[in-house]
Parts: structure tokens; sequence; C-alpha cells
């Protein structure tokens, strides 16, 4: 459908769009189905921007229509430009302070809150402190950074004003180096260094290092919730539990918790939790805590119409009934490009990168039947991704690749 040049940073649930950073110091936005070009930054502040609404290479689901589009990002003096397709004229997207050239718009050094549709610049937030980071959380924006006196500083706002939720000042952490948070669900841990903080991701309030804290919630079809936990002390530190709709407990489970990359919710009531001590994945009745079968090397795909896609590091694509674990077909793909397949489907078919990544290839889902395959250049791609419109995008190192439905 389309193809540029550039690492992809995300895609932007509600609208789709597709945001990559180009060879020349660009971040440009595209619309998912035309891959025409809806904005475009100069100088380049794509590594340091990050998405707050959900990322559909993530599994981020749309929001409701309106919903806010927000890209953070932190940098120095930029400039916007947005087409004249966007702006309705050859005129260039308002700034907080009006300021316009040649349909360009040029904002002084902060973290700034743009609208990843449009590219326009919604507001600022002045940071004073040396090497910032920032992350995105439930929406929200953390970030964290040495203040003049060289102490960690971190602080969470809510987009719309800005309105600042809370904020953390901490012990002096030596030699300045650029922190790195990393989103634990209701923490945040802050490094500087090897030296982790904990905080809670509401309050700020600073938490023990062995505190027990969810990292992720999933509600699965039929409504059943998943709670991915860390911390705490003894064998168990990675566990999983798991709630009925009602909010009552069905299980804990030691081990990470394993999604398929789709779940059309025909096989209700399945947890799959990877078991670190056994390197196999263990699929469970949520309702009865029966362990119903566990396999060894099988990466998840998509589960359609109660099959479940799987495929191995050794190079086979596997459908499972996915309530059994029966092997319903299997083929051969030859050893996978980067050690992943990341098959895709469109209920249909599957389509996956095959022989190290030479060959694009669609089979059937009900047998495993090659439909079609064709030459593939693995500079073109080497993951693939289902974004809106059914529209896949082939993402490389250096290349996105649209392809369309």
């Amino acid at each position: 459908a389309w193809q540029v040049d550039g690492k992809l940073l995300g895609v932007s649930a509600p609208s789709g769009t597709v945001l990559a950073t180009g060879g020349e110091g660009f971040l440009t936005a595209f619309d998912p189905a035309s891959g025409q070009v809806r904005w475009t930054s100069d100088p380049i502040l794509g590594p340091q921007c990050r998405l707050t609404s959900p990322d559909a290479l993530l599994g981020g689901a749309p929001g409701p229509d309106g919903a806010p589009e927000y890209l953070v990002c932190i940098g120095g003096i930029d400039t916007t430009c947005l087409s004249a397709s966007d702006t309705g004229s050859t005129g260039g997207a308002g700034s907080g302070d009006g300021s316009a050239a040649g349909g360009c718009v040029q904002t002084a050094p902060a973290v700034q809150v743009r609208d990843a549709l449009t590219g326009r610049v919604l507001s600022t937030i002045d940071i004073e402190w040396a090497a910032p980071a920032v992350l995105a959380v439930d929406g929200d924006v953390v970030v964290a950074g040495l203040d003049d006196q060289g102490r960690l500083a971190v602080a969470r706002w809510q987009l719309s004003g800005p309105r600042k939720v809370w904020s953390y000042l901490g012990e002096p952490m030596g030699a300045a180096r650029t922190p790195v948070i990393v989103d634990q669900g209701s923490s945040v841990e802050v490094f500087v260094g090897t030296t982790p903080v904990v905080l809670d991701a509401s309050t700020g309030t600073e938490l023990p290092a062995a505190a027990i804290v969810d990292q992720s919630r999933v509600t699965l079809p039929g409504g059943m919730t998943c709670i991915q936990e860390s911390g705490g002390t003894g064998p168990e530190q990675s566990r999983v539990r798991v709630l009925a709709p009602d909010g009552s407990e069905l299980l804990t489970e030691p081990g990470f918790l394993e999604l398929p990359t789709v779940n059309d919710g025909s096989v209700p009531g399945l947890v799959m939790v990877a078991d670190p001590s056994s390197a196999k994945v263990r699929v469970i009745d949520a309702s009865s805590g029966e362990e119903l079968w566990s396999a060894a090397d099988n990466n998840l795909g998509p589960l359609i119409e109660g099959r479940l896609v799987t495929w191995t590091t050794s190079g086979e694509l596997r459908a499972l009934d996915a309530r059994t674990g029966h092997v319903l077909w299997e083929q051969p793909t030859g050893p996978p490009l980067d050690g992943t397949l990341t098959p895709v489907t469109d209920g249909d078919r599957i389509l996956t990168l095959e022989d190290a990544g030479s060959r694009l290839v669609a089979r059937s889902l009900a047998t495993g039947d090659e439909v079609w395959s064709r030459q593939w250049d693995i500079a073109d791609g080497t993951g693939l991704h289902v974004i809106s419109s059914g529209t896949v995008l082939a993402v490389g190192h250096e290349r996105v690749t649209a392809l369309a439905p």
C-alpha cells in the first residue's frame, strides 16, 4: 500500500496515526490507509517522544470518539510544519504563543504536549532539571531528572491543563546521569545508574524495593481480569492473579502472564502463564484452577475460532486446539528472522515472514496450507503488526511497509 524510510515510533490507536523518525532527522506522522503525510517535525524529537494515547503496536485499544491523542516530547528548539491538507490552508498551526512563519511553528525547549493526529503543540511543561526523561502512564506523563543539587526529581502531570498530580524529591545521586523510568503498573521505577527508586504511580509515595506491585492489568474476553504482580520475598516473586468479573479472586499462579496477539473470545476462561522454572506455557481453566495442558517452545500468536496459532524458534508454525493443546496442523517455516515469526491474521488467513524473512507467506487458518507467497526483502520489514482498517505494518530497522488488507 505504501512504504517510508524511517524507524517506527508507534501507532496511536484512536486514529491509527503512524509515527516514524526519518533518516534525516524528522518525526513524521502518516495516515495509516494512504501513507499520506499528516505532519512533520524538524529537528528530530522522535527518540525523546512517547505516546500517551494507546499504542496499537502494544495492544492498545481505541478510546472513545474524540479521545485526546497525546504525544509528549522532550527536546530543544523545534519547528512543526503541517501540510496544507491538514490545516485547510497554507498557514501553520498555532503554538501557545501564536507565532507562525511559512506554515511552521517554533517553540522553546520544554516538555511539549502535542496532538498526535495533527502535530499541534497543545501545551508545554517547563522543566528545570538536568537530563530529563519522560514516561507515559495511563494518559498522564511522568518526568524524571536531576535538580541543581544533583537530587532525583520526579513529577507526574495530567496532560489536560496540564496539571501537576504529584512530585517527589530524593537524595543526591552523585554524577549526573539521565534517569531511566520503567512503568510497573501501579508503580514506577526510576533508575539513575543501577540505583532504583520505586514510587507509587498514583501518589508519588516512595515504596520499599520489595513491595508487591501490580505491573499490569488485562481484562480478558468474558470479563475476567488478570493482574501481573512482582515483588515481595520468597521464590514466587512474579505471579499472576485472576479475578472474576465481580472482583472475587479465582486463583494465583507463579510466573508471567502470556496473551495471544488476538483473542476473539471463542474459548473463554483460559489463562496462559509462562513458568520460568520449566520454560513452559501453562494453559489453565480459571474457573476450576485446572491445568488443561502445557508446552515448551510455543510462542503465542492469534486465538481465532478455538484455534491458537503458535510458532517455535526452530521453525514450525502450528495451530492448536486452545482448550486441549491438540495439534490441529503443523507447517515448517524455516528459521524465524531474528528469532521472531510474528504471525498475523484476518480471521481466514495467516500472514508470516518465513525462511529467515526471505518470503512473505499467506496460509489458511483452517489447514495451514500455503495460499500464496512472494519474495521479501528484509529491509522492508522484519516483524508484522495489524493496525486500523486491517492494514498490516511490516516494521524494519529503518523502514516501514504497509500492506493493504
